[in-house]
């Protein structure tokens, strides 16, 4: 698989270059894009990551759960430092997942999230935080391990 190209916030083709880096699984090249302490923050599990081996490290966990990650931009808004971002997550639950302690094995089903990100970049272009936002119950009833709701 080529290496998708490292372009930075700002420029034109961001987004489809972020996205593709996020769905390559290349941790290394993934902290391209970020800051030397640039953090990521999984609001989902409340986990935050910062500096660009932890964030490899949280790209390699999500390529764990699923080998087939693609991660598509939409949309964004906002300026040169400050911006929002609307994306799609899907692919099949290939590995386990671990949901508030608990390891959920490979469902091996699909699933589609929609969320959003609010982000900073500096002025060189690289993210300096990166905070995503999507509904976790959604994702847990696609893969079938959702709780039940009380009678």
């Amino acid at each position: 698989m080529n290496k998708p190209p490292v372009i930075p916030y700002g420029q034109p083709g961001f987004l489809a270059a972020y996205g593709a880096v996020w769905s390559s699984g290349d941790s290394a090249l993934l902290g391209t894009y970020f800051s030397e302490d640039g953090c990521y923050v999984e609001s989902s599990y409340n986990d935050r990551y910062e500096g660009r081996e932890q964030i490899g490290r949280f790209s390699r966990f999500m390529h764990a759960f699923s080998r087939d990650v693609r991660i598509k931009y939409l949309s964004h808004c906002g300026d040169a430092s400050l911006f929002t971002l609307e994306w799609l997550w899907s692919g099949v639950a290939t590995g386990p997942i671990r949901i508030d302690g608990i390891v959920y094995p490979a469902s091996h089903k699909p699933y589609e999230i929609a969320g959003a990100a609010v982000c900073r970049a500096n002025a060189n272009g690289e993210i300096t935080y990166h905070r995503d936002y999507y509904d976790l119950l959604t994702l847990m009833r696609q893969l079938g391990i959702a709780p039940t709701k009380p009678a």
